[in-house]
């Protein structure tokens, strides 16, 4: 009888409710930031490093520190995962199934975005060059993945902030920060070395550093990029880069839809794409680098994105054609600052509707970082990040090979 009751109290006793911990999940996503800026400091010593000492161990200082704050930045988003509390700070989530809970899908996006990266790094990055050798671009498989998944990881920190606005207010120069971070981080993957290869001019000052010149891995990859043109003064760019700049409209307008908003974003991101400073350094011992002005421009985003804003305030012409207007605006452009070739006018035309492929790309972006609340939102996102460097990859190994 005792037994009886014993029971039939416990089973009437209410579960206790975790609540969430917002203070918390917004601690533990401004320590992944931390982490992850870290993690990019060491990026940028690693191309200082390959400069001055040649390539012998997988697992140099700057790798070190890149590998280390990234794994970190993971095990703190695993953390906020496997912490009820601040899991449910995020919001519903989607089914998970080799977990026995429910995901919030920004914790989704960010935490497979670390996941790949690592992948990408420690395992992909490490059996490519164990397999195909060092003269890899910037499309080898791994290198792509990289980019892909980083943009992915930034996302996922915007969309993990986002998040917890209702409760954690989200001023708007919080969000301009976690926004440009996204658009920061976004013109490598798209469009690949046509984005971080600047001109002939600078690449050839590879062969002025004996470090480098001595390596024939790294020499070979400088052949393929020279033999091919893969840099800014590239036809190939003015089929790229008009499918970025539709993806950073589409996607910063979705997420904020002042004028402002995005005119901020675009004009800073074009003041850090200047090298007037490095091309100044070179220019002391090499003079006839600073006599081409395209060997410190920028990619000129920002008076075609001030036409098109103008015109959308206007309203003058509908969305679509506001696009493709502007797109070919800034294609012109592309072709007057770096100089390219004749040949461009073909890719000129073919290339300017092709932002709106980026917007499609961007909106959607942007709405799964808003409301990931399905696969069918997370799961295009992440799935990119993979089938574009499969793609560019199987491109990098065709060209390593007809490439003497």
């Amino acid at each position: 009888m005792t037994t009886q009751i014993t029971s039939t109290l416990s089973e009437s006793t209410p579960k206790p409710v975790i609540k969430p911990n917002y203070s918390r999940a917004l601690w533990l996503l401004w320590l992944t930031v931390a982490m992850l800026s870290l993690s990019i400091f060491g990026a940028m010593l690693d191309r200082i490093w390959h400069a001055v000492y040649e390539f012998e161990d997988f697992f140099s200082p700057p790798h070190i520190i890149i590998y280390t704050f990234s794994t970190i930045a993971a095990l703190i988003v695993m953390w906020m995962v496997f912490t009820t509390p601040v899991r449910r700070a995020f919001g519903k989530g989607l089914n998970v199934r080799i977990l026995p809970f429910r995901v919030p899908g920004a914790l989704v996006i960010l935490g497979g975005g670390l996941a790949m990266l690592g992948f990408a790094g420690l395992v992909l990055d490490n059996f490519w060059h164990s397999n195909f050798g060092l003269d890899e671009t910037g499309w080898s498989f791994p290198h792509a993945m990289l980019s892909w998944t980083i943009l992915l990881v930034m996302m996922g920190l915007l969309s993990s902030r986002l998040a917890l606005q209702e409760q954690k207010r989200l001023r708007w120069f919080m969000l301009l920060f976690f926004t440009f971070l996204v658009v920061l981080f976004s013109a490598a993957p798209f469009m690949g070395p046509f984005f971080n290869n600047r001109t002939p001019e600078m690449l050839a000052l590879v062969t002025y550093m004996p470090v480098l010149a001595n390596q024939e891995d790294f020499m070979h990859t400088y052949r393929i990029y020279q033999t091919w043109n893969m840099n800014r003064t590239s036809p190939i760019l003015l089929l790229l880069a008009p499918i970025w700049l539709g993806a950073v409209w589409g996607f910063v307008r979705r997420i904020n839809s002042r004028w402002w908003f995005l005119f901020l974003i675009v004009v800073v991101w074009w003041m850090l794409d200047n090298d007037t400073n490095n091309v100044e350094a070179v220019a002391q011992f090499i003079p006839q680098i600073a006599e081409n002005p395209a060997n410190a421009a920028p990619l000129p985003v920002v008076f075609p994105t001030m036409v098109f804003l103008l015109l959308s305030r206007l309203k003058r012409i509908p969305e679509t054609w506001n696009y493709v207007a502007c797109a070919l605006l800034f294609n012109v452009i592309i072709w007057g600052v770096y100089n390219t070739s004749s040949m461009a006018g073909v890719t000129l035309l073919l290339g300017t509707p092709l932002v709106l492929i980026g917007k499609y790309m961007g909106e959607r972006g942007a709405d799964a970082v808003k409301t990931p609340v399905s696969w069918q939102d997370v799961a295009p996102v992440m799935g990119i990040a993979l089938i574009v460097p499969i793609m560019t990859g199987c491109i990098d190994l065709i060209l390593r090979t007809i490439t003497p």
